[in-house]
């Protein structure tokens, strides 16, 4: 589902970034290169603690200044609801 929406807004011009943590750290790069696009790791759990992130999968949109204008935990099976819940 995170590649899909991914690939969605990539499409339309909107810049994504893909965090991924809450595993080892050789499990979190094998994923990340199977992705086949960037992926920031969070092997040490900062951004999840400091965003305030208790499960995955976990969205945060940004506007162009960096402040947060939505959150969703969780997800849907399809893009079109994860798009609804986060305003986009």
């Amino acid at each position: 589902m995170v590649a899909q929406l991914r690939e969605v807004l990539t499409r339309e011009g909107r810049p994504v970034t893909v965090v991924m943590g809450m595993d080892e750290p050789a499990a979190l790069e094998a994923h990340a290169r199977d992705l086949g696009y960037p992926v920031l790791l969070d092997v040490d759990g900062r951004v999840e603690r400091d965003a305030g992130i208790r499960g995955v999968p976990y969205f945060i949109v940004t506007d162009r200044q960096g402040r947060i204008v939505s959150r969703q935990a969780g997800a849907y099976d399809a893009v079109e609801p994860n798009r609804r819940a986060l305003g986009i």
